[in-house]
């Protein structure tokens, strides 16, 4: 197991990755900042945990400002940006596949919105393991 720690530098953060490039039954434990820049192309990155979300209050004056302006809660945009970063680490080339694992229920629905709307969902853990049975 691999974890990354706030505050690591570049070169420790590398690291970890070279290393979880090269060990396939690893596991890398990031923060935000591994969703973007990531690139572990082939078997040894086939899944993505996502946690909470960070969205802004509903109090927050300006958010909601611009979600009546644009008739739509636009803290759905930063955590749909957020999906679609994590689900590009998986899709690196034609040939990888993977699984995005969506712990927060709000980021549900999220995920049905373009151009996540043209993947294949499911509740049903059986189904998310069957599916990647393939790559290891």
């Amino acid at each position: 197991v691999l974890v990354q720690r706030a505050g690591m530098n570049a070169g420790d953060r590398n690291a970890l990755i070279t290393e979880f490039t090269r060990d396939e039954t690893s596991i890398l434990i990031g923060l935000d900042s591994m969703a973007v820049g990531l690139d572990v192309p082939g078997p040894s990155l086939s899944l993505v945990v996502s946690g909470r979300y960070p969205y802004a209050p509903r109090n927050n004056p300006v958010v909601n400002r611009r979600s009546g302006l644009l008739g739509y809660d636009v803290r759905d945009d930063d955590a749909q940006l957020k999906i679609r970063q994590g689900a590009g680490r998986l899709i690196r080339s034609g040939a990888c596949r993977g699984v995005v694992l969506l712990l927060d229920p709000r980021s549900w629905a999220i995920a049905d919105h373009e151009p996540l709307a043209r993947t294949r969902k499911t509740h049903d853990v059986a189904e998310g393991v069957a599916f990647l049975r393939p790559v290891s």
